[in-house]
């Protein structure tokens, strides 16, 4: 078991090297913002995107401005919506 954590751990690191090299102006890589998007669980990913375009129907009322919501999903950490099938 320790084997595993310290792998996971190593990779975490790995891919945080990584998003910083692709991304060296965002300071913050572990919450959500439009740019890393693509690099988050699926199920953020797929949350996030459920959100947005509920959000964001023709039919839903206006609830805030679209630069408030992506402000707001700033606040969403890497793996918010992360399950148990996701990690084993």
């Amino acid at each position: 078991a320790a084997n595993v954590v310290l792998g996971n751990q190593r990779n975490l690191k790995n891919f945080e090297v990584v998003l910083r090299v692709l991304h060296p102006s965002i300071e913050n890589i572990w919450n959500w913002k439009k740019s890393l998007h693509w690099s988050f669980p699926k199920s953020d990913r797929e949350t996030l995107n459920w959100l947005w375009h509920t959000l964001r129907k023709p039919s839903s009322a206006d609830i805030m401005p679209r630069e408030l919501w992506l402000h707001v999903f700033s606040y969403i950490g890497r793996g918010w919506w992360i399950s148990c099938r996701d990690t084993s």
